[in-house]
């Protein structure tokens, strides 16, 4: 049997926006059903497979295809496919018939994959398509709400995009009216308000430049070697040798010896000598030693961490919030925790119709088991 398309549902970080409770797929031994987070059944084991919730609806598995469910356990988008993920932003990825589409609330295919099942970008409820050579956006109801007159596009974010035309990275906004166009060499679309450009100069040779561009037009920041876009009001930025954080407000922090493989708010995980660490911004020190194999899966103020081969949680002052017990560990949202013993959540469903040694729990902030899997 195919599996979904990534038990990528435990992966994705996810927002809770709405107060309804929280629902948690488990299994009786035969069927998947939902619990809530203290454990008590609120839709009966019926499912071959069950995943998470997502924008109130969850993706589940009914006599070998897969639909959506809403949070009373009926299907609202037939079971027809053979993988999907969850939703996000009121689009889904879905096969069917081994093709690959967006789809949207309705169950209404969007667009289709290319020929490699490529997913077009998508973001601000707007997808990028192509028509022969050029490039356009479509609503949710598949209708054309820009028309494909540009040579390449990165998704909308924050009600702009950047576009390529007549061979010029621009700006546009959701009307399709210009900001501003460009002669750098790449932008992206705006974070926080502010894109990522490249630009390639004449200082001492043909170098490669990056820089920050508001909304408006206004550059700042300076030139770097290179930057990531903000996250919130920080990003990084590296100049020679050395890392620096750089707060929206101009503040300039360095960052010691090492290679940031994530950052936050707060701070930034630091790669040296093949150890994690995480360095605070605001006490300008490791908040945790450099001592983890792994730091990753930020949700809020909490992570995935690796110690001796195994995953807990760590939060951003350094606090242990669960030790490494588990072969995999996934954050559902801050103190709510899904584990893995004795394998992985791949191998737990890859056995499940077998006698499995996997065994797959729930587990709360103070590492209470919410839920254990028979």
């Amino acid at each position: 049997m195919k599996k979904n398309i990534c038990v990528c549902v435990f992966v994705i970080i996810y927002s809770f926006a709405n107060s309804q409770s929280l629902l948690l797929p488990y299994n009786d031994g035969k069927k998947w059903g939902y619990i809530k987070e203290n454990g008590n059944v609120i839709i009966t084991p019926k499912y071959d497979e069950a995943y998470l919730f997502q924008e109130d609806v969850a993706s589940a598995l009914f006599e070998g295809k897969f639909g959506f469910i809403d949070r009373n356990g009926n299907f609202v988008i037939k079971p027809e496919f053979e993988r999907t993920s969850g939703f996000e932003g009121g689009v889904a990825m879905v096969e069917k018939n081994h093709r690959n589409y967006y789809i949207n609330k309705k169950g209404k295919i969007l667009v289709e994959a290319d020929s490699l099942g490529v997913f077009p970008g998508y973001g601000d409820s707007l997808i990028d398509f192509r028509q022969g050579e050029k490039v356009g956006f479509l609503n949710l109801d598949s209708q054309i709400v820009i028309s494909p007159k540009y040579e390449n596009v990165y998704s909308f974010a924050e009600k702009h995009a950047a576009v390529k035309l007549n061979g010029k990275w621009c700006l546009i906004n959701r009307t399709d009216s210009l900001c501003y166009c460009t002669n750098y060499q790449y932008l992206s679309s705006p974070s926080n308000g502010i894109s990522v450009f490249s630009i390639d100069t004449l200082i001492n040779g043909l170098i490669t430049k990056y820089g920050f561009i508001s909304t408006k037009g206004k550059v700042s920041y300076g030139l770097h070697d290179f930057a990531y876009a903000f996250i919130g009001n920080i990003t990084l930025v590296k100049d020679g040798l050395k890392w620096k954080a750089v707060h929206k407000n101009g503040m300039i922090i360095e960052l010691p010896i090492g290679e940031p493989t994530d950052f936050f708010e707060k701070g930034v995980v630091m790669k040296a000598n093949d150890k994690y660490g995480i360095y605070n911004f605001e006490t300008k020190s490791y908040a945790a030693k450099l001592q983890y194999e792994d730091i990753r899966g930020w949700v809020g103020s909490q992570a995935v961490y690796k110690k001796d081969g195994r995953y807990g949680v760590i939060d951003v002052s350094g606090r242990i919030i669960l030790n490494a017990l588990y072969d995999e560990l996934f954050i559902i949202k801050e103190n709510l925790f899904m584990g893995f013993l004795n394998g992985t959540s791949t191998e737990y469903y890859n056995s499940f119709e077998d006698h499995n040694p996997v065994i797959m729990v729930y587990i709360d902030g103070n590492g209470k088991i919410i839920w254990k899997s028979k």
